[in-house]
């Protein structure tokens, strides 16, 4: 499975789709330094496996400013990006060689492959072995958060709870629903304890038209 998704990391669609939401929000946070980019005040939490948000974060950086990978990193560093349910492994500048794989290689060997098994989390899983510290984590970003927006968050109850959803009270608490009837919404709503307002929008239409990025 982790090879198969590998092949979805694809560096050139990344710049080439005009609806990427990311091209957005990098235009919010970019600013006039690499070390004003480090100083923004915000976290991802992804239940996705690929490096995407990272990834392009970097080679965005990188073209920008056209400093170092290294005085790139430590910028990029300061965001945090937590992982739910574990990644494709490391990217190369993120200094964890042991478990490094360049985004989108897909080539198959019995290396990636015990990294990737490693790496991941199959949802059903019970971690037992203190793997579960990236839900504490997002729970304490979460909970500390002026502004809470999900981006494509299915709702699963099991993920709802683990993230403790109905016990946030940030100052904003909004979220897309695209594609959902108006009952599934509603339910949805109830679900993250009724404070959460969603919009039938895609992501960057959210981010567009509902989203405060200053």
């Amino acid at each position: 499975m982790g090879i198969e998704l590998l092949h979805g990391e694809v560096h050139e669609r990344l710049w080439q789709n005009a609806d990427n939401w990311l091209t957005h929000l990098y235009g919010a946070m970019v600013g006039n330094s690499l070390e004003e980019f480090g100083e923004n005040n915000v976290a991802f939490v992804t239940f996705n496996y690929d490096r995407t948000v990272e990834h392009f974060l970097y080679v965005s950086l990188l073209n920008s400013f056209g400093r170092s990978g290294d005085d790139t990193a430590a910028a990029l560093g300061k965001i945090p990006i937590v992982h739910l349910h574990g990644r494709l492994g490391h990217l190369p500048w993120q200094g964890q060689e042991a478990t490094a794989i360049d985004f989108g290689d897909n080539q198959l060997d019995v290396r990636k492959m015990e990294i990737v098994k490693r790496e991941i989390k199959v949802v059903h899983e019970e971690l037992t072995d203190g793997r579960d510290k990236d839900f504490a984590q997002a729970q304490e970003l979460l909970g500390q958060a002026r502004r809470v927006y999900l981006l494509g968050f299915g709702f699963g109850l099991r993920n709802v709870q683990r993230l403790a959803l109905i016990d946030l009270a940030p100052h904003t608490f909004l979220g897309t629903a695209y594609g959902m009837t108006q009952r599934e919404s509603s339910n949805c709503r109830m679900m993250s304890g009724g404070k959460i307002q969603l919009y039938e929008h895609q992501c960057l239409e959210f981010l567009r038209e509902v989203a405060e990025l200053d």
